[in-house]
């Protein structure tokens, strides 16, 4: 019985695995968005390149969903550049459909244009951080605050991270003189590590 369990889970993740893969490879053998064909850089959720022909250009800027001040400054700003023909913002899909002259102006110079007037270089210049990292921060976070209030502000997880690898290391030392791998030196210099880290 446990033999056709493992051997369904294997065989489900098998065919996940290649669905994935089959997708990817569709995706790569299309150019991955289809209708950038002036190949321009996407960031994601900072400025995506949802098409691009050589005169014409759409970007989706999150930045400007919903928000009409940023979108009335970009428009001010973008529209004293002289080769761009037309600009067009949509603030409830946060689309900018821009027309331009292609012959005096290159679609990489106007993309870093418009991440500049929109202020996201430094987001994506900092680095952008995942969904998956974020959402272990938070958990971290409600962790590290319920042990907080459970010892009274006695103990966070990091200092109960470290008086266990401390205790570990105690335990090693006198039970098999420090022999075992990781060894006694090595949990202490853990211990201590984790202590000292802000």
């Amino acid at each position: 019985m446990l033999l056709a369990r493992r051997r369904a889970f294997w065989i489900s993740a098998l065919l996940l695995i290649n669905a994935f893969n089959r997708k990817n490879r569709d995706k790569d053998l299309s150019g991955g968005n289809e209708g950038n064909n002036l190949k321009l850089p996407s960031f994601k959720n900072a400025l995506e390149v949802k098409s691009s022909i050589p005169g014409r250009v759409r970007f989706y800027a999150p930045v400007l969903v919903g928000n009409i001040e940023a979108t009335n400054i970009f428009i001010d700003q973008i529209s004293k550049i002289s080769v761009i023909k037309s600009c067009r913002v949509n603030t409830l899909t946060g689309t900018i459909v821009m027309v331009y002259d292609h012959e005096q102006l290159d679609p990489q110079t106007l993309e870093g244009a418009v991440i500049k007037l929109l202020g996201i270089d430094k987001s994506i210049d900092e680095g952008r951080v995942s969904e998956v990292k974020k959402f272990s921060e938070k958990i971290f976070a409600a962790v590290n605050n319920g042990l907080y209030d459970f010892t009274n502000g006695l103990l966070d997880v990091k200092s109960l991270a470290s008086l266990s690898l401390l205790a570990a290391a105690i335990f090693d030392r006198r039970r098999y003189g420090g022999g075992r791998t990781p060894g006694y030196a090595t949990l202490c210099w853990w211990s201590t590590s984790l202590f000292l880290q802000k």
